[in-house]
């Protein structure tokens, strides 16, 4: 999910029906349902575009956020490109500052580079097997990927395109999605360590600096399953997980990371905020729903 503040509306991906929807924030109701690609996954909106990961394919969709109308599919494998990057996009970032959109792929272990300006695939950044999620610290000129496979997190300095490789962080256990906090300059992840690494319940927290990341702590939350994004609120700088298998909203304190809140969330999934608004939105995985929250819980 992304919103556009500026019309104040939310773009949800629909995996199963190959389609985002476009709703209404104000209204509360969908006013345009726009075809995509192959299992939409990853939205990110920037430069007045909002961009659609399609896991199902090796395509990355552009919708004109002010037409509401899609204008492209950026094909990442295309063999007359200058640049090929192949693999299943999955979840997205985008770094505001630069203009720039970052596409996990989860298969080959490599991450795409998108510029939201011309719309075309300018860089690939080889990472490791199984990555997953994706963050950005403009502050700090730094990518975060999270790799499943590999059990580690890969930081690169991207002041520079594509982006340069300073460190590799091993995170013990299968990192699942990622986020960071370019205010307290901390990376999040939700880190599995059970027999089958299938279980993200542990909430590990990283400082960042210009070098890379060192780790700061950990705690134990509920399970994030597949779900797990990772959120944190503008409005409080709370942390906002969302625990699929244990069907719940958790809010974490960002200097004790305890939980302080917790809410009843069928299946939930991705995340976006809108500030001006004051609202969270949770997609529900199983539900075919969004639920909204305020932020400042």
């Amino acid at each position: 999910m992304a919103v556009d503040t500026l019309r104040n509306r939310l773009y949800v991906a629909s995996a199963d029906l190959g389609r985002v929807d476009i709703w209404d924030e104000i209204q509360k109701l969908t006013i345009r349902t726009i075809k995509v690609g192959l299992r939409p996954w990853g939205v990110v909106y920037v430069n007045d575009r909002v961009f659609v990961g399609n896991s199902g394919g090796t395509t990355v969709s552009v919708i004109d956020a002010r037409l509401m109308l899609k204008v492209k599919d950026i094909k990442l494998d295309d063999p007359l490109s200058p640049i090929q990057c192949a693999g299943s996009p999955t979840n997205m970032v985008a770094n505001n500052a630069t203009k720039r959109v970052y596409v996990a792929l989860y298969g080959p272990g490599r991450v795409a580079v998108i510029d939201a300006v011309s719309n075309t695939l300018v860089g690939c950044l080889s990472t490791d097997s199984g990555s997953f999620g994706v963050a950005v610290n403009p502050n700090l000129n730094q990518l975060y990927v999270s790799n499943r496979d590999g059990k580690n997190i890969k930081i690169f300095d991207i002041s520079s395109n594509p982006g340069q490789l300073i460190q590799t962080f091993s995170t013990g256990g299968v990192p699942f999605y990622i986020q960071a906090n370019p205010t307290t300059n901390e990376v999040y992840t939700m880190v599995a360590f059970d027999s089958d690494f299938d279980i993200p319940s542990t909430l590990y927290v990283l400082s960042a600096d210009p070098s890379g990341v060192t780790f700061k702590t950990s705690t134990v939350l509920g399970d994030t399953g597949d779900g797990g994004e990772i959120r944190v609120s503008q409005q409080t700088g709370k942390i906002y997980i969302a625990a699929e298998h244990d069907n719940q909203l958790l809010i974490v304190d960002p200097s004790t990371y305890a939980v302080v809140g917790q809410q009843f969330v069928n299946s939930p999934f991705g995340m976006a905020e809108n500030f001006s608004l004051g609202r969270m939105y949770i997609g529900n995985h199983l539900a075919s729903s969004v639920t909204i929250v305020p932020n400042n819980l």
